[in-house]
C-alpha cells in the first residue's frame, strides 16, 4: 500500500507539472487518444484560436477548425513506426473564430509506453504568421524588378544575398554570386585609392572603418564593373545588419546607379565652363570697343569742331564775304558738323557710362530751374516747325541731388526726341512736378509713337523704331540708353507709355533731395 501510494504520488506530481507546462506554453498544444479524439488543449489554443476547450474535447482533430493535417496524415502517426522519436513537422494555414488567417508550424508526435505502443498523440503548433510576412516582404524587396541594388554582406564581406537590382545591374546570376567579395564588384583601381589595398577582405575591413556613429557610411560615389566589364557610376552605402539581439552579424549595401545623372553633371559643368570662358571674352571684347569708340570719339571731335569753328567764321565774314550760293553750303557744313559733334559727345557719354569713369558732380539743386537752360537749347530745333511746345514747371522748387550738366542733357535728350519725332501741327509738352515724394519729369508728344512690340528694347544701344526707319528720321539710337543710364546713376527710374502713331510719355521719377 505505501508503494502504491507513493506510486500515486509521484503520479499526480507528473500530471500536476503536466498541466502546468500545458497551460504556461505560448503555443497550440492538442493532445489526442489514438483514435484521434481531442482530450487535452492547453489555453493558449483558446487566447490564439478564439475556439474554447468545450468546443474542441471529444471531437476527432480533423474535424475541427484547429486541425493541424488530414485523416491518413493523424492515423499514420499511430501506424507508422516513428520509434527514432522525431517529430512530423507541418506548416498550415488556421483560421481563427474570428476570421484570421495564421501561418502555423505543427510539431507532431506520439507518447509511448513501456512497451512502445502508441498511447497519445502531441501536436504543438507554433504562429509564425509575422515571421513569414517579413520573409515574404524581404524576398519580394530583393527579387523586385527595383532600380535600387541592394547586397547583403556577412562580416567579413562576403556576400550573402544579391538582390535583382544589384544583379541586373552587375549582369550576375543572384545564387552565384553568393560567397563572392563586395571588393571584387568595385574598380580596383578606385578600390586602391580609397583604401590602400586590392585584397578583399583588407579593403573590405578599411571600408567598414568609416561607418559613422550608427553604424552608416554617408553616400560615396562608386564604380561597380559589371560582369561583362560594363563601368556603371553608384551612389552607394553601407550599413550594419544586426539579429533580434542586437549583435552584429553582417552589413547591407544600398546603392543606386547615377552614370547617366554624373555624365549630365559633367557635360553641364563643361557647358557652364565654356560659357564663362565665352562670357570673359565677350567682355573683353566689350571693354576694347567701348575703348576703341572713346578714342575715335577723341580724335574725331577735335578736327570736326575745327571744322565747325572756321565755318562759322566763313558764314561771319571772315576773312571775306562769303558769296550768297556759298551760304548754303556753309549752312550745311555747320549743321552736319553740329551733328558729328552731338554724335561724339553721345558715344563719350556712354563709353564713360559703360566703364564707370564718368566725373558726377553732385550737388543739391532745382529740378524745375534745368527747363529754362534746355528751353533755350531747344529753340534752334523749332526753326521752321511749327509745333506747339509748351512749358511746365512747379508750383514749387522740386530738390534733388545731382549732377546739374546730366540731369540737363535727360531733359534735353527726351524733348529733342520729342521735337525730332513729332510732325508739324503736333505738340509736345514738358512738365516738371512733385508726386509721392518724389521729383517727376515728364515729356509728352502727339508724334509717330513706337509700336508696343519694340518697347522692350527701347533703352538699348542703337535702338531704332521700325517707323523712324521707315520715314528715314534720322538718329543713331544712343540718346535713350544715355538718358536710361543717367536715371539709374541718379537713384530713379524711367518709363514709356506709347502707341503706333499715338503719341509717347516718358516719364522720370528721382527721389526728391532730403
Amino acid at each position: 500500500m505505501t508503494a502504491e501510494h507513493q506510486a500515486r504520488e509521484r503520479l499526480e506530481a507528473a500530471e500536476r507539472l503536466t498541466g502546468a507546462t500545458l497551460d504556461t506554453a505560448a503555443c497550440v498544444i492538442l493532445v489526442t487518444d489514438t483514435d484521434g479524439r481531442i482530450v487535452r488543449v492547453n489555453a493558449a489554443t483558446t487566447a490564439i484560436t478564439g475556439y474554447g476547450e468545450e468546443e474542441l474535447l471529444g471531437r476527432p482533430v480533423w474535424d475541427t477548425p484547429v486541425s493541424p493535417s488530414g485523416t491518413h496524415d493523424i492515423e499514420a502517426l499511430f501506424v507508422w513506426p516513428n520509434r527514432s522519436g522525431q517529430p512530423v513537422i507541418r506548416e498550415r494555414d488556421l483560421v481563427t473564430r474570428d476570421g484570421r488567417r495564421l501561418r502555423m508550424v505543427w510539431n507532431n508526435n506520439v507518447v509511448r509506453d513501456e512497451h512502445g505502443t502508441a498511447t497519445y498523440a502531441v501536436m504543438t503548433g507554433v504562429d509564425v504568421t509575422g515571421e513569414r510576412t517579413s520573409a515574404g516582404l524581404v524576398t519580394h524587396l530583393m527579387q523586385a524588378a527595383i532600380t535600387t541594388a541592394l547586397i547583403g554582406l556577412d562580416v567579413r564581406g562576403r556576400v550573402t544575398v544579391l538582390g535583382s537590382g544589384a544583379a541586373h545591374l552587375l549582369g550576375l546570376d543572384p545564387h552565384a554570386a553568393v560567397g563572392g567579395p563586395l571588393a571584387e564588384l568595385l574598380d580596383p583601381g578606385e578600390l586602391r585609392e580609397r583604401t590602400g589595398t586590392v585584397d578583399p577582405e583588407a579593403a573590405f575591413a578599411v571600408l567598414a572603418a568609416t561607418l559613422g556613429a550608427g553604424g552608416e557610411s554617408a553616400a560615396r560615389d562608386w564604380t561597380w564593373v559589371s560582369r561583362g566589364g560594363q563601368r556603371r557610376v553608384v551612389s552607394m552605402t553601407l550599413s550594419t545588419t544586426t539579429d533580434a539581439f542586437g549583435d552584429h552579424v553582417g552589413y547591407l549595401v544600398v546603392g543606386r546607379d547615377v552614370t547617366e545623372q554624373r555624365e549630365s553633371r559633367e557635360l553641364l559643368v563643361a557647358a557652364l565652363e565654356k560659357e564663362r570662358h565665352a562670357v570673359e571674352r565677350l567682355r573683353s571684347l566689350d571693354d576694347a570697343k567701348n575703348e576703341f569708340v572713346s578714342t575715335v570719339s577723341h580724335e574725331l571731335r577735335t578736327p570736326v569742331t575745327s571744322i565747325v569753328g572756321y565755318t562759322e567764321m566763313l558764314q561771319d565774314g571772315d576773312p571775306v564775304e562769303p558769296h550768297p550760293q556759298q551760304l548754303r553750303l556753309l549752312d550745311s557744313i555747320s549743321r552736319n558738323g553740329q551733328r558729328l559733334i552731338a554724335l561724339c559727345d553721345d558715344l563719350l557719354a556712354l563709353s564713360g557710362l559703360d566703364a564707370g569713369t564718368t566725373t558726377w558732380q553732385r550737388e543739391e539743386l532745382d529740378l524745375a530751374a534745368v527747363v529754362p537752360a534746355v528751353e533755350e537749347s531747344v529753340r534752334p530745333l523749332l526753326g521752321g516747325r511749327r509745333l506747339d511746345v509748351t512749358w511746365h514747371a512747379g508750383p514749387g522748387p522740386v530738390p534733388v541731388s545731382g549732377d546739374r550738366a546730366q540731369l540737363e542733357r535727360v531733359v534735353l535728350n527726351l524733348v529733342g526726341n520729342a521735337v525730332k519725332f513729332t510732325e508739324d501741327g503736333g505738340t509736345v509738352t514738358c512738365r516738371v512736378h512733385r508726386d509721392a515724394g518724389e521729383a517727376v519729369l515728364e515729356v509728352a508728344d502727339s508724334g509717330i509713337g513706337i509700336p508696343r512690340s519694340e518697347q522692350d528694347g527701347l533703352f538699348e544701344k542703337f535702338f531704332r523704331s521700325t517707323t523712324a526707319q521707315q520715314r528715314a528720321i534720322q538718329g543713331t539710337g544712343l540718346g535713350l540708353s544715355i538718358v536710361a543710364a543717367i536715371v539709374a546713376a541718379h537713384g530713379g527710374r524711367i518709363s514709356v507709355d506709347s502707341e503706333h502713331l499715338q503719341g509717347t510719355t516718358f516719364t522720370v521719377r528721382l527721389p526728391l533731395a532730403a
